[in-house]
């Protein structure tokens, strides 16, 4: 048996989609935050974003690009690729 780690499933561009619309529209992140965790992310910057669009959400802070770059600063979260 080959020991090889099989990629899970995943779609960057739905991924992108989604924190887009959150981006968009603040509300969608009140529907997404019961279905979807951190760790549904396959991308590493992907799931940052979202952690830092939902602890602005509870933080009751708009999620905009200024204040989203802000949160990722201070949380160790922003990088440049």
């Amino acid at each position: 048996m080959s020991s090889t780690a099989r990629t899970p499933p995943h779609d960057p561009a739905a991924e992108a989609a989604l924190l887009g619309s959150i981006l968009l529209d603040n509300q969608n992140i009140d529907r997404v935050i019961p279905l979807i965790d951190g760790v549904d992310f396959y991308r590493d910057a992907h799931r940052d974003i979202y952690r830092s669009m939902r602890d602005l959400s509870k933080a009751d802070q708009p999620i905009d690009t200024v204040t989203l770059t802000k949160h990722l600063k201070e949380t160790g979260r922003f990088k440049i690729a």
